[in-house]
């Protein structure tokens, strides 16, 4: 791997640096933008919602959804309706 200042080109920090976010925060805040989108468009249960998105854990899923959309999946799709 090349490094750069001591890290290497595919470390974290350089990632955080580059993104403003650390990779997690990035992967999930795609995730949680697919699962808005399903959400919107498909009948499927929340819980096939996080599956479809990488979320293997209900609560985990709900959990990160809430801090990202500042709702949970109830409330991001009763939100739809109105």
């Amino acid at each position: 791997m090349h490094k750069t200042h001591g890290y290497s080109a595919g470390s974290p920090i350089l990632f955080k640096e580059k993104m403003g976010v650390a990779p997690i925060e990035y992967v999930n805040t795609l995730r949680i933008e697919r699962a808005c989108n399903l959400i919107a468009s498909s009948p499927m249960s929340f819980s096939k919602v996080g599956e479809n998105c990488g979320f293997y854990d209900n609560f985990y899923f709900s959990k990160i959804f809430k801090k990202i959309t500042g709702m949970t999946p109830t409330e991001y799709k009763n939100s739809l309706k109105k």
